[in-house]
């Protein structure tokens, strides 16, 4: 028999005024809203809002699209296979991120080892960013007890790879995604 998962949080996060375009009708889209002094606002607080007040106890985790990444119908069933076979790993999928966004030379994968952002596509990453992801319950709890409502980005997605890796949460590449990062 094959396992779901169980009230799931599926999100698409956008900073207020950004183009949303379309989107997977799984996803419920939720803005971030801008922040004197913060270029797009505490995505940390947003996070860990929602978290609260909308997921059932018993709920599996969360699961992330940015809102410069686009899916298609394919990744979100390859991202919900993979989170239904491990529900307490990380699945992030490969997602190339564009100099625009990170201000690199050159595009990087949204996951890497330790050593830091790059063109190396590594089976098992320590550092991920959100583009597409599930995040398991667990973790997401734990982040909101090491303080994500105060996470600014872009330390959000830095502060859930580092509280991961702190409690040895595995992280997985979901390598039937095929996601596109807009933000050149």
């Amino acid at each position: 028999m094959t396992r779901t998962l169980n009230h799931v949080l599926i999100i698409r996060v956008c900073w207020r005024g950004q183009l949303e375009g379309r989107t997977h009708p799984s996803f419920a889209v939720h803005s971030v809203e801008p922040e004197p002094g913060w270029p797009v606002g505490r995505k940390g607080l947003m996070l860990a809002s929602l978290w609260r007040q909308v997921v059932p106890a018993g709920s599996d985790g969360m699961l992330i699209c940015d809102g410069d990444v686009v899916i298609d119908p394919h990744d979100m069933a390859a991202m919900t296979e993979a989170a239904c076979g491990e529900s307490d790993a990380v699945h992030t999928a490969p997602v190339k991120l564009w100099p625009r966004a990170t201000g690199f030379p050159d595009w990087v994968w949204a996951h890497a080892p330790i050593t830091g952002y790059g063109q190396d596509d590594v089976d098992d990453p320590v550092m991920f960013s959100f583009g597409f992801t599930f995040l398991p319950a667990w973790l997401i709890e734990r982040a909101i007890k090491d303080g994500l409502d105060s996470w600014h980005y872009p330390n959000v997605d830095r502060g859930m790879w580092q509280t991961a890796r702190d409690y040895s949460v595995p992280v997985r590449v979901v390598r039937d995604c095929h996601p596109r990062h807009l933000n050149y």
